[in-house]
């Protein structure tokens, strides 16, 4: 089976899995819960009834009309009839939940909230995750006293309900990421805290929104008495930015879609106040968003079960972290419990999440510093200021003509606006920036233009390096070299996600950067990237000591005032 046959594979909608129950004649069941090993033998085996996939070149006229990341859909054959049907199955969106047949709990499109949904699904960009890649990661440990480490390898595995393990489907993740299999079953088997680290594009938003929506299914977050006051809900996800928290309410919408215990997700950022619903099981939003909805009566903590915390090293060491326990103290249930998500794990933010967290797992994947294997790091050594600008001219223009998309991250708002002006005028480039001065919805306007590659060149403060999603990002470039290692993390693992290829271009100045020298040369030795030149006489004395390098809280920090700018 050649590559292009198993990219397919791993991009097929529900509609292809349908295809496939009908022509090879898997039943529901197993199909559901079969990882990616099982259905490629399944489809090995049965070689002739998926020819026409198999035979789809990545250099096929209809791939390159369907435009860049697009998997072209299977191409009508003969073959048997669904087993007892007279008809072929109808396509996903047309599908309804009552009956006995094989396929309850699928959708109808009954109301404009299943077309949102389905919306948001019809949307799903998948680059098909390269699982050999984030499989690669060097060590998976969860510590904890008291703890029996279970590795759920499988979808299968995990018992879901029917409607979880389709969103999940539907959504082409054909088996569990190694955060996933290792934080999952912490969170479902256990009633502890937990603390995850993972490198960035690893999976951590699925690690927590799929055990949260298992348990809400499962009954296991019962809230108890009338809710007279206000609303209560039993999970609380808090996001760094406004931006994110839309990325996550998305997330959670998909995950939920067609729960028979409908769970209801409701979010808060930017100008979305949301008037909430008296039985909202989840809510998600941003630190002072939330705290100032318990401040002012909108909400009640008292049946909150579960916190989640989302990039909890921002949070932690920005300013939004003192809003934290004014958000915990009234969360008083007596299962509370907090889940901590983070890509970095410093040492100081380890000593804060001691402060919010008791008798906690600790889940780390890879090592503390650990970047994506498919990422390649490069530094370019540039002094003046007017060759930064032309270089970056020309490698955008590059870009440009092999239709590759391009994030460029720069330390203050006035340099973002003046550099994507630049590359618009003197490049003849298609530039837009995002900061954080700009309104939500130009924030918005930039995010969804850039993700959708009707905007091929991003200029951007670090507002947009946390959490934020860009599939098929191909480069990113730091034209100023961030001021603490986080950031630089956190920037870099824009690309290269999901077990993705990707590169990172930092433009280096001896003159400028010299105090964060050790630790690049540092990070690079650790993830086995070449040193540049102008690098190898420090190689030998360099401070690889990344948990001791400078963090977010240390020096200046333009995302500081930016992300917490708005409540």
């Amino acid at each position: 089976m050649d590559r292009w046959t198993i990219e397919f594979l791993t991009n097929l909608n529900l509609e292809s899995y349908v295809e496939l129950l009908r022509r090879q004649e898997v039943d529901w069941a197993t199909l559901q819960v079969m990882n990616f090993d099982d259905l490629l033998a399944v489809v090995q085996k049965r070689g002739p009834a998926v020819k026409i996939w198999a035979n789809l070149h990545p250099d096929d006229p209809q791939r390159r009309s369907a435009g860049p990341g697009t998997v072209p859909s299977p191409a009508p054959a003969p073959g048997p009839e669904w087993p007892g049907a007279a008809t072929p199955p109808k396509p996903a969106t047309e599908l309804h939940a009552e009956g006995d047949g094989a396929l309850d709990g699928a959708w109808s499109q009954a109301d404009p909230e299943d077309a949102e949904v389905e919306r948001l699904f019809a949307e799903h960009v998948n680059m098909g995750l390269d699982y050999n890649s984030l499989d690669s990661v060097t060590r998976t440990e969860v510590l904890g006293g008291g703890y029996t480490t279970v590795d759920w390898a499988s979808w299968g595995a995990m018992q879901l309900p029917e409607f979880l393990n389709l969103n999940i489907h539907r959504c082409r993740y054909l088996r569990p990421t190694p955060v996933q299999r290792a934080a999952i079953p912490a969170i479902c088997t256990t009633r502890r805290d937990v603390v995850v680290s993972s490198q960035t594009g690893s999976g951590k938003t699925g690690a927590y929104i799929v055990p949260v929506v298992h348990l809400l299914a499962a009954g296991a977050l019962q809230r108890s008495g009338p809710h007279a006051r206000a609303p209560s809900p039993a999970v609380l996800i808090i996001a760094a930015t406004h931006e994110v928290a839309e990325q996550i309410y998305f997330e959670v919408r998909k995950m939920t879609h067609r729960s028979p215990q409908q769970i209801v997700c409701q979010a808060s950022y930017g100008k979305r106040w949301t008037d909430f619903r008296p039985d909202v099981d989840v809510v998600v939003a941003t630190p002072g968003r939330l705290a100032s909805f318990f401040q002012h009566g909108v909400l009640q903590a008292e049946q909150v079960q579960i916190v989640v915390v989302d990039e909890a090293d921002v949070i932690l060491l920005m300013s939004q972290g003192e809003l934290l326990p004014t958000i915990l103290q009234p969360c008083t249930h007596p299962r509370c419990r907090i889940l901590l998500f983070s890509a970095t794990m410093s040492n100081a933010v380890i000593d804060m999440a001691h402060q919010l967290v008791r008798e906690e797992l600790f889940v780390q994947v890879g090592k503390v510093i650990e970047l994506p294997a498919n990422l390649e790091q490069k530094l370019l050594l540039i002094e003046e200021e007017e060759k930064k600008a032309q270089q970056l001219q020309r490698l955008v223009q590059l870009f440009q003509k092999q239709h590759k998309s391009c994030l460029v991250f720069v330390n203050t708002t006035l340099r973002a606006r003046l550099l994507a002006e630049l590359l618009r005028e003197g490049a003849g480039v298609a530039a837009l920036e995002l900061v954080g001065t700009m309104t939500l919805r130009q924030r918005e306007a930039a995010i969804g233009a850039f993700r959708h590659r009707d905007c091929l060149v991003l200029v951007a403060s670090d507002v947009a390096a946390r959490g934020l999603d860009f599939p098929f990002l191909e480069f990113v470039i730091n034209y100023d070299v961030p001021h603490s290692i986080d950031d630089y993390i956190h920037r870099v693992g824009r690309t290269a996600r999901a077990g993705g290829r990707g590169c990172a271009i930092s433009f280096y100045s001896d003159h400028r950067d010299r105090r964060m020298k050790p630790y690049l040369i540092g990070i690079l030795l650790e993830n086995g990237q070449k040193l540049p030149f102008f690098f190898e006489e420090d190689a030998a004395e360099a401070n690889k000591d990344i948990a001791n390098a400078p963090r977010c809280r240390h020096g200046p920090r333009q995302c500081t005032s930016e992300a917490a700018a708005a409540p």
